[in-house]
Parts: C-alpha cells; structure tokens; sequence
C-alpha cells in the first residue's frame, strides 16, 4: 500500500517535465508554396519519438543543412504557486527539405535535485519500463515538392535548470545525420533580470548577468561556442576563457571579448579537457580572486557562466594535425629510444657483472685443467684443389696444427715437391703412418668424387679421388671386421675409427658432404669453429663434458685466408666451372697408355756415347759426375734385395694400362 501511494503521489506531484501538450504547444511554422501551412505531426511521446530515430552511429551533418540556435524562455506565472522558471527554446532552418527532425536532450550534470531530468526517472520507468531522455518528432506529411523552404522548428518545453549541462541531438531524415550541442546556463537570476526582480521584489536591486552558452562540436577544423545577448542591454560585452586541463594544472588557450553583434567564437583545440567562463567583465570583479582576498572582501567574483567539457578528437587545421601528428610521433619514437637505451644500458650491465664478476667466480671454483701437448700426433690432411685460394686456406690450417697443436703435418704441397717420390706410393704410406686423417670436403669435392677432371694447375696429379676411395676401402674393412659398436643404444666410435675426422670448412655447406661419411660414426668438425674439439681429439684428451677445450692460438692468417676465398668467390661466381675440363677435351686429350709407350723413342739419334753426354750434361749444368756403379756394388744391392733388409715390397695388379690409368686419375 506504501510503494502504491508513493508511486501515486510521485505522479501527482512529479513538476511536469515529461508532459508537454497542455504546457507548451507546438506552434507549426513550415508553409507550402501555397501559402498554407504544411501537414506536420508532431510527437511528444518520448519513447515513440526515440524508438523512431534510426539505430546505429550517425554521420555528423554538414553546416549548410540547417541553422541551429539554443536560448532561453523565462516563464512568470503571476498569481500561481509556480515559482518562475526556464524552457530551453531549440530553433531549427533548414536549407534543404528535412522530412523528420528529432530533437533530444539529455542530461549531463545537475547540482540541483530539483532537475527531474537528471535525478528523478521514476516517471518514465513508471510509464515505459526505463528511462527515456525527453524527445520531440517534427515529420512532415506534406508533398516533399509542395513544401516551401527553410523548414521551420521551434518549439520551448524542456524545462533547464541553473549550472546544469545538457547534451543536445538533433537528428535529420531522410539525411540520416545528427549534431551535437552542450547547453549549460548560469542561476536563473543570472539569466533573465525579470526573474532576478521577481525573487527579490524590488526595482532598484540590481544583479550581474550572464549568458547562456552552448557548446558546437560539429566542425571538424574549429570548436565553436555561442552565447546569448543581455535582454536589458544588447551592447553589452561577454568575455570568452577557455582553458586546457592537464595533469599539473590548467593552461589559458584561448581569451577574448564577444562584441556585439558577434555571438560566436570559434578557435581549434586538440582533444582533452576543457573549462570554459563567459561573463560580463568589469572593474568591481575578476574571473578569478584568490582565497585572502575573498575572506577579508577585497575581491569579487564576476558572475559568469561555466560549461566543463571533454572533446574526444583534434579540432584543428591541416597544418596544425600534420604538426600534431609529427609531435606525437616524435614523442613515441623518443620514448622508443629512451626504452632501448634503458634496456641497452641493462644489458651491458648485465653483461659486464656477468663476465666480470659472475664468470670469474665461477670459473675460480673450477681450477682450469692444464693440459700439455706433449705428444707430436701424424696428422695426414686430404683435400681436394678448389682453387688458390681454398688452398691457401688449407695450408693455414695446416700450419696452425703444426704451430698450436704440436702436430706433425703431412700435405701434399709439402712432402710432393720432390719429384722422386711417387704421389700414390707417398699417399698410400701416408694414410699408413697417418695417426689421425682429416678428410676436408668443399664445394669441388662431389665433382671429382663423380668422376669430372680437375685442370691440373700442380707438378703433382689431383690424389683426392684416390685418397677417398683408399679411406673408404679401410673405413669398409673396420666395419666388417668389428662391427657397429652401441653404448647406451647410440653408436660409439671405434678407436681403429676414430682415427678418420670429417671435417669443412665453415664457408662449406654441409651437403658437401657425402652421405656415406655423414652416417659414419667418425669424428666431425667444422673449421674454425670447433678447433677445441679437433685438438682435444689429435691429443686425445676427453673433451665431452664441455665439448671443447679452450686455446691460446693466433687465428689472423686462417681467418685472412677465409675472407680471401669467400671475396673470391663472390667476385668469380662461374669459378667452379672454370676448374673442370669439359667433356670434348677430356676425350680429344685422351691418350692411352700403350699409346704413350710407342711415343718413347726407342733409339737416340745422338751417335755420342753415354761418358761424352754425361760430360756435357754436368759442364752444362755444373753438376759432378757420378761415378760407375762396380760389380761389387752390384752384388751387394742384390744381396740387399735377396735379404729383403729396408726395402719395402708393393704387390703390382693388373696390366700398364690399369696403372697408368689410376695414376692419371690421382
């Protein structure tokens, strides 16, 4: 029974915000070319007027289809109980025909209680189920061709209350676009005289006066801002302040006086927080007074009017966005700077405790293990020759063995420069002496295993073909003699096979090497990368735990070497190529063994004798004699051979062509 009374009398009592037929009649303006008027409807149901405006965001109309002005309608009622009071009027010009116009308010910020607008909604939750904001429909049945411009709306209902804000709509059809106001007024005394006189009833009491204010975001470049005029004094002057609100305070951006007939400003504005004042400016007052001042009555307070407001987008000039946009940019990019500087300086710093204080203590509580390289291992190197430069490379590498790892280093370009030994007698002993061979593969290297001709550039033929097949044979006798040896379910290497590493270079792709050595279980190592590792194994020292070991080597000349190649073969991209013979020479050049056997003369066709060429040879290239091999020392070389002391036997296989023909190919 309670809650029906108190909705009863809440409908009784309720000031009479929402109702509007009987207290503010719609007067229509818009006529037809035939001077009568137009055929309107207008709606004061808020619900049926809102449900009517299309859903969706809208598009900001453009200023040349309507003319919009806000001001107030005081209201006297004489002999009532109705103390006075203020309507907002909305005029509408429209310059093009306008079939509906949907006028809407709703309300920001009230002080006073009294606002049914902004704190008293049990009206339209009452009738409707929740809250509508007041709206009014303006729609014209008229003939769209019949009826004459501007189209006219004006109409005085929504009832304003002092230091109140309120946001406008105003909606177009069939335009399908809106506009936005802020409409903040002062005390109602304030306002209008009349109704300063009529609440302090007296003629000679005077009171300051300060406009209305509205608020016109719609331009895209300028923020706009109306005021109205005194209705006492039309000549009176309004002064304009509008301030920014930052986070250390407020700054003055614009401040200027509004001289009549003028009733706008405009100026630009980035998006932020705004205070706006609007008061009439004269020598007994100031805007601002300070707090002392105020107490002992030294300052007064002009009466203005205040609108506080919050612009969610830039209002400014093409030059003004371009220079905002490039300050934002650079204000991020700087802050991307300092950030990376930070960070950079972190990570130095970081790095440096690490490397020096971290690092070193841990490595204090592990004494480092000397190692000394006492031992001289037989290292054979096989390569093939890429180019000058490939072999420049291999004999730095070959030099840094035999300086940093105390290794004996067997090379053809060094044990080949006699031209007595034989290159495949010499590789055959060498993989035989060898303790450990290293088996560099690069680019050229699957070519010559294929079976295409290097051009000989050498006093010695190419050995790399033959050395492989050598090491594959022996490599193929170990595994069928001891198998493939498993630990924990992974291969082990074999010590016979430890003794084979396969190795590049670090400018090598690692497809240069076979498949048949890539699934080995043999030593691999990348040069100069893992150095470490490849002394560790020719010393044999254990290297798995850390696998590496570190060293104290002059790596300039290798690395001198690697630059060279790999600048060479960017500026020789057809070098491989050019190192082969092709296909035509290869056979035109061709020459069989037997053949080069009928070639030997068989005869000189000098008639001296062996002692007179002997004698001319040696004064020609002064050299001494040798002396005549006696049957004494006959004897003794064969009493040597038949004892078989220090000569070494090689059991000879096939025919003269079989031999000649793998010794082209070495």
């Amino acid at each position: 029974m309670s809650n029906f009374l108190a909705c009863f009398i809440s409908l009784v009592f309720l000031p009479f915000a929402y109702s509007a037929t009987v207290d503010c009649p719609f007067i229509p303006h818009t006529l037809l070319h035939s001077g009568k008027l137009a055929d309107i409807i207008f709606e004061t149901d808020s619900k049926k007027c809102t449900d009517s405006i299309p859903n969706g965001t809208l598009k900001t109309c453009s200023a040349e289809i309507a003319d919009v002005t806000f001001g107030p309608d005081a209201t006297i009622p004489n002999g009532t109980n109705v103390m006075p009071y203020i309507d907002l009027s909305v005029n509408v010009i429209g310059n093009e025909f306008i079939s509906d116009i949907f006028v809407q308010l709703e309300c920001l910020y009230a002080p006073n209680k009294e606002n049914s607008y902004c704190h008293n909604h049990s009206v339209p939750i009452l009738k409707w189920g929740k809250n509508y904001w007041p709206c009014r429909h303006h729609k014209i049945l008229s003939n769209p061709t019949e009826v004459k411009l501007p189209i006219i709306y004006e109409h005085a209902c929504f009832r304003m209350h002092g230091l109140s804000h309120y946001k406008m709509h105003i909606t177009f059809l069939p335009q399908n676009c809106q506009l936005q106001y802020t409409v903040t007024l002062p005390h109602d005394f304030q306002l209008d005289p009349t109704i300063a006189l009529h609440y302090k009833n007296d003629s000679s009491w005077k009171t300051g006066w300060s406009p209305m204010l509205t608020l016109d975001e719609n331009d895209k470049e300028f923020v706009k801002m109306h005021v109205t005029t005194n209705p006492s004094d039309n000549r009176t002057h309004i002064t304009m302040a509008v301030y920014q609100k930052f986070n250390d305070g407020t700054k003055l951006i614009y401040d200027d006086v509004i001289a009549p007939p003028d009733k706008t400003i405009q100026f630009h504005a980035s998006a932020g927080d705004y205070h706006a004042f609007a008061y009439v400016k004269h020598q007994e007052c100031r805007l601002i007074c300070n707090k002392e001042d105020l107490e002992i009555k030294n300052c007064e307070v002009c009466n203005h009017t205040y609108l506080n407001f919050t612009l969610s987008e830039n209002h400014l000039s093409g030059a003004q966005s371009l220079w905002k946009i490039f300050t934002a940019v650079m204000t991020y990019l700087m802050y991307l700077i300092l950030i990376l500087l930070a960070f950079t300086v972190i990570s130095a710093g970081g790095i440096y405790v690490y490397y020096q204080i971290i690092r070193p203590k841990r490595l204090a509580r592990l004494p480092p293990q000397a190692v000394e390289m006492a031992a001289r291992p037989k290292v054979l190197i096989i390569y093939s020759d890429d180019c000058i430069e490939h072999c420049a490379v291999v004999a730095a590498f070959a030099e840094l063995l035999q300086q940093n790892a105390n290794a004996q280093i067997m090379i053809d370009t060094h044990n080949l420069t006699d031209p007595s030994i034989k290159p495949s007698l010499w590789l055959l002993q060498a993989i035989t002496d060898a303790q450990y061979v290293i088996i560099i593969f690069s680019e050229a290297s699957s070519k010559i295993m294929s079976g295409e001709m290097l051009i000989s550039r050498r006093p010695f033929p190419e050995l790399f073909n033959s050395a492989v097949r050598l090491i594959i044979s022996k490599i193929n006798d170990i595994l069928s003699r001891e198998g493939i040896q498993l630990q924990n379910n992974n291969q082990r290497i074999s010590p016979a096979l430890s003794k084979f590493i396969i190795s590049r270079f670090s400018y090598t792709d690692s497809n240069s090497i076979p498949e048949y050595f890539s699934l080995l279980p043999c030593r691999r190592v990348v040069i100069p990368k893992d150095l470490g590792l490849l002394f560790g194994y020719l010393h044999g020292i254990d290297v798995t735990q850390q696998n590496s070991l570190e060293f104290d080597a002059d790596l300039v000349p290798l690395n001198q070497a690697i630059l060279a190649y790999q600048q060479y073969i960017i500026n020789n991209p057809d070098w491989l190529q050019s190192r082969f013979e092709s296909n035509q020479n290869t056979v035109n050049n061709e020459i069989s063994p037997r053949e080069v056997t009928e070639r030997l003369p068989l005869k000189s066709d000098n008639n001296k004798t062996d002692e007179e060429m002997m004698e001319e040879l040696a004064t020609k290239y002064n050299i001494s004699i040798p002396k005549n091999v006696t049957d004494d020392d006959e004897e003794e070389d064969e009493g040597k051979l038949q004892n078989g002391k220090n000569v070494e036997k090689y059991k000879l296989i096939g025919d003269l062509d079989d031999i000649s023909s793998a010794s082209s190919d070495d």
